[in-house]
C-alpha cells in the first residue's frame, strides 16, 4: 500500500476526454511523483500528488450527496519507486 512521502512513477496516462477537460493537470507517463495523500475510496486507493494540484470539482456520490473535492488518481497508474522510510534513513545517515 502506498503512503505518504512514497515517490511512484505514472505508468497509465490514459485518461477519457472528459477526464482530461475536468482534470486539467495530470501525471504524463514516466513521471516521477510524490505522494501527498493516500486515500482509500470505492474504486481503490486514490493518491494526490506533491507535484500535481488541481483546483475542486464537485464530486457526486449519489442520493443527492455532492462534495467539492480535488481529484484523486487511481494508485494502479502508478508503480512505487522509494518508499519514504528509505528516502529518511538515506538522508539520515548521508548527514553523518
Amino acid at each position: 500500500m502506498y503512503r505518504t512521502g512514497d515517490v511512484v512513477e505514472c505508468i497509465d496516462d490514459h485518461f477519457t476526454p472528459r477526464q482530461r477537460v475536468s482534470v486539467p493537470h495530470i501525471p504524463v507517463n514516466g513521471g516521477i511523483y510524490t505522494i501527498r495523500q493516500a486515500i482509500p475510496g470505492f474504486r481503490g486507493l486514490g493518491l494526490r500528488l506533491v507535484e500535481v494540484v488541481n483546483p475542486e470539482i464537485t464530486v457526486d456520490f449519489g442520493e443527492g450527496v455532492e462534495r467539492q473535492l480535488e481529484p484523486l488518481f487511481l494508485a494502479s497508474r502508478f508503480r512505487l519507486l522509494r518508499r519514504r522510510e528509505d528516502i529518511v534513513s538515506r538522508e539520515a545517515a548521508n548527514a553523518d
